[in-house]
Parts: C-alpha cells; structure tokens; sequence
C-alpha cells in the first residue's frame, strides 16, 4: 500500500520497506538503489529504452487527464515533463530502473506546493513487445499512480482535497519520422467525456448553462507538407451564430464552437482553443477556453481509438475562492 503522505521522506522509507521485505523473504531483491546502466553489458540492455515517450494519465467525466514527455538518454537518466489535469506543471528527474526479474520502469514522483503535502506518485514500466513492435508504457504490476491533494481549494468543497488513482496509457514516439502514414486512414475527431457536466457561468450570483460549446465530433486532419506530416489541423473553419431575432441565435453552423488545434510535431503536444456560447437575459456572448494535451501513437492498446488526450479548465467563483474545473480532452480515432 502507498504511504498516506506527499512526504518524499516517507517515499523513501517505503522504498526502502520494499527492499527489506525482499531481503526476509529470499525474493529477488530490485537493483533501484544504485546505477546498474555503468555495469558491464548493460549498455545492450539499456539501447532499446533510449529515447523519447509520450503518455497520458487518463481522466474522464469528474476531470481531464494529465500527460507526460518522457525521454531516456545513452546513460538511462529519465527527464520527465508535462502537466497534471489541474494545470500544475511537471518536470522531474530519475534513473530508469532495472530488477532481477528483468523489468525495466521509472519512478514518478512530485510533491508540488499548492498540494500543501499531497503528491503524484507511481510506478511506470517499459514494456519491449514481441516482434517488431515499438516499446509501450503501463503500470507496474497493474498499481495506479496515486494523486492527491491537500489544499482545501482544490475542489469546489472547501476542506475536501482529492485523492485519486490514475491509470497510465502511451509509448514510443519518434520525433522525426513521418506519422502520416500512422494517421492515414484514420477518421479523426474531437471530443469532450459525455458525462462531463455543462461549464456554467456565474453572473451577479446567476449561473448560466451555455447554449453552444460541445466540439465533439469535429473532424480533425493531419497537416502535409511536401508528403510528410507537419501538424494536425481541425477541417470545418469556424462557423458564427446566426441572430434570429431578439436574443434567439441558431448554432447550425459547422464548428460553431470554433475549435482550434496546433501540434508541436516534435513532441507530440497539442494546443488549442474553443468557444462557449452563452445568451441570457439580453446578453450574447463567448467565452474563449484554451486545452492542451498529447499524442499517444504507441500504447498498449492501439485500438482503444483513443489517439491522444489533455485537459481544458473552466474558472468557476461560485466556492468563494479561485476553483477551475478540469474536463477531458480526447482525440479519438475511427478506422
């Protein structure tokens, strides 16, 4: 069981538990506490996990998915970027980790200040599939990351914090190759969970549900220049409200939500914006919610039709305190 404490103080010492147990009970003891990759012929071992990784940490209806860049340099040192689905930025450093039975995984492990002593921690484990497949991520032994939050403003129940177990999802991505043909044939879109609640918007103690701002299903398409994929582009333009009269507006229109899309192709990190259409008492207008996420191409299950994943806020003062709810992003795929 994982320590109930963002202390990396007790981190350790449950690492150190492990350890011990091993030792009592006549199990293969794990090599995690110094640098197997300086050994003799651990070069060879080491060769096929140098690189670069991209995976997301799944959400769903109660909030968005956080995503990880990972990349494993020629010395098996582990830098570690990217977002939780709060918006808090991650950027760690590690040693990629072999043990006798021949696992190979990472610890992911931050602490930040706003948690006010919660935690991300979790096992992630390099997995070499047979034939010519590129590597994929899971969780070891199927444990969930652990995150958790102290701060009594971390949900919009002040004093209630969050303790949530993630699952983990992604693999290999090469920087340079051209993923179009990954992509060809694929039916992209995008989409928000179904079961996410409307973003409501607080007016003078009112809270107004919006007209118009679900994206899903927004065809989505890869970017060529000169045959080789740039980048990912959203194919109907943005379409506007059409006034009917009075404040009665018609939201027919393609891409009336006005979703937006760019890729950094170098990273696999996307970027974009969309519309939420709001028409009360008098009033028409948008608000402008911004997202981001990343590509997940190698996973363990390429048919899950999940192609890529992110998070988008929504700034909510009804609690009384600076709350923003977190939503789901996903790219989805259809062959």
């Amino acid at each position: 069981m994982l320590p109930d404490s963002g202390s990396l103080f007790y981190i350790i010492i449950w690492l150190v538990g492990q350890w011990f147990a091993s030792e009592v009970s006549g199990e293969p003891v794990s090599k995690m506490y110094r640098n197997v990759w300086k050994d003799s012929g651990a070069a060879a071992i080491l060769e096929p996990f140098i690189g670069y990784y991209t995976a997301v940490l799944p959400g769903g209806a109660e909030y968005g998915s956080g995503y990880l860049a990972i990349t494993v340099d020629k010395n098996g040192i582990v830098k570690t970027t990217g977002k939780l689905a709060d918006g808090t930025a991650l950027s760690l450093s590690s040693s990629l980790i072999l043990d006798e039975t021949g696992r190979v995984f990472i610890v992911i492990y931050t602490s930040p200040t706003a948690y006010k002593g919660g935690f991300l921690f979790g096992l992630a484990e390099f997995v070499k599939p047979e034939g010519d497949g590129h590597m994929f991520l899971r969780l070891l032994d199927g444990v969930p990351f652990r995150w958790k939050s102290y701060n009594p403003q971390a949900t919009a129940e002040y004093g209630k914090g969050f303790d949530r177990e993630l699952g983990l999802s992604g693999g290999w991505y090469d920087k340079t190759v051209n993923l179009y043909a990954y992509y060809q044939g694929k039916s992209l879109s995008a989409a928000v969970d179904a079961g996410a609640a409307d973003p409501e918007l607080t007016v003078v103690g009112t809270r107004y549900t919006p007209i118009c701002w679900n994206f899903s299903d927004i065809a989505l398409t890869p970017v060529l220049k000169s045959g080789v994929m740039t980048g990912i582009a959203v194919v109907p333009k943005a379409g506007l409200p059409v006034s009917l009269g009075g404040n009665s507006w018609n939201y027919d229109a393609e891409n009336t939500a006005a979703l937006t899309m760019g890729l950094t192709r170098a990273t696999g990190i996307f970027k974009g914006s969309f519309k939420a259409w709001f028409d009360y008492v008098k009033t028409h207008t948008s608000k402008s919610i911004s997202y981001e996420g990343i590509l997940t191409p190698e996973r363990e299950d390429n048919e899950d039709g999940v192609e890529g994943r992110g998070f988008f806020l929504w700034s909510d003062p009804s609690p009384g305190y600076p709350f923003k709810w977190s939503y789901d992003f996903i790219i989805q795929s259809r062959q």
